[in-house]
């Protein structure tokens, strides 16, 4: 709501009121002539409600009213992860370790609140776990992990895609195979963040190995591509051979 004041006022208050509620908005007192322009923060209801909104100044009051629909429900599925950035926070060494912390961390977590799940952003991540952890801590990962409470997504890593050659781009999902002939650990979706250049033929080798979802997270200062199709995510994106067949 507005309220333009045509005098300097030194008390000013506004309330809303409906149903036998009120909601009053703290306001500071104003110098001098100005407007103020401000949100009112009212219960949801099941039905529309017809809110009163007076403002009073100087001994003064105005009002209107303003008809606030329900709300639309919204369910958020939140994907737990760390971005893979060796190097760039501290030293590499460091860094990686930090990755094994975090798995460490979300069996803990995993182990508490049975709804948690832990995504690791890359292959790679679950490839330096393997590394560095043994007894209860990598039996834990490798339990969770084959129930998918653990997710390793399929790509190696944040690539490049557009300097790969023909033979780098059919190894994107070589690690993640492996875990899954080894360990049977599932994948079934990928993730490239903040790097740029997703070439067309990346949804062709994802399709070709079995992976229906991919989370782009570009770095939109350094690489245009993906920009202007955020505000129609999500989509369907297709790949070369899926245009020449249809």
């Amino acid at each position: 709501m507005g309220v333009t004041l045509t005098a300097p006022a030194a008390e000013i208050a506004i309330k809303a009121e409906a149903g036998g509620k009120t909601v009053e908005l703290p306001v500071k007192p104003l110098a001098a002539l100005g407007s103020i322009n401000a949100e009112i923060a009212v219960p949801d209801s099941a039905q529309a409600q017809e809110w009163k909104i007076t403002a009073t100044v100087g001994g003064k009051s105005k009002s209107t009213t303003v008809t606030v629909n329900p709300q639309r429900k919204w369910r958020i599925y939140c994907a737990a992860s760390s971005h893979t950035d060796i190097g760039y926070t501290d030293i590499q060494p460091k860094c990686a370790e930090t990755h094994c912390l975090n798995a460490d961390k979300a069996e803990e977590l995993a182990a508490k609140f049975p709804d948690f799940k832990w995504n690791m952003e890359v292959a790679w991540q679950a490839e330096n776990y393997l590394a560095t952890r043994k007894g209860e801590k990598l039996d834990a990962f490798l339990k969770l992990a084959k129930e998918g409470r653990i997710g390793v997504q399929a790509l190696y890593c944040n690539i490049l895609t557009g300097l790969c050659s023909t033979e780098e781009a059919c190894r994107f999902t070589w690690f993640a195979h492996t875990l899954k002939e080894k360990y049977g650990i599932p994948y079934k979706s990928a993730m490239i963040s903040d790097v740029p250049t997703q070439e067309a033929t990346v949804p062709m080798i994802l399709a070709g190995a079995g992976i229906r979802y991919f989370s782009s997270g570009v770095n939109n200062d350094r690489g245009y591509t993906f920009t202007h199709l955020y505000a129609k995510s999500p989509y369907w994106w297709r790949g070369p051979t899926a245009a020449a067949s249809s």
